[in-house]
């Protein structure tokens, strides 16, 4: 293991990086669904929504507005987690 291990290490921090940008972009989509889903919110304020169009809208709102949560929290917990990869890479580089 000893002659592999700093590559195994590199990769570990390499798929994390690649990680935090997956979710970057599913932090976006999240947003855009949540506004989406604020502007049909809005737009069943309308005349001629019914009670059911109403609830449907502010259901997919609260549904949107969670993924959105948990997406920015997933998000937030990978770039927490990078640099202290990146910390204890550093500490495994060959000199």
């Amino acid at each position: 293991m000893e002659g592999r291990a700093f590559g195994v290490f590199w990769e570990v921090v390499e798929r994390h990086r690649a990680r935090i940008a997956e979710l970057e972009r599913e932090s976006k989509n999240r947003d855009r669904a949540y506004t989406e889903a604020w502007f049909r919110v809005m737009a069943m304020g309308s005349e001629g929504a019914t009670a059911d169009d109403k609830a449907e809208a502010r259901a997919e709102l609260v549904s949107a507005n969670a993924a959105l949560a948990a997406a920015e929290r997933e998000l937030e917990k990978a770039k927490r987690r990078l640099p202290l990869y990146e910390q204890a890479l550093r500490q495994f580089t060959p000199t």
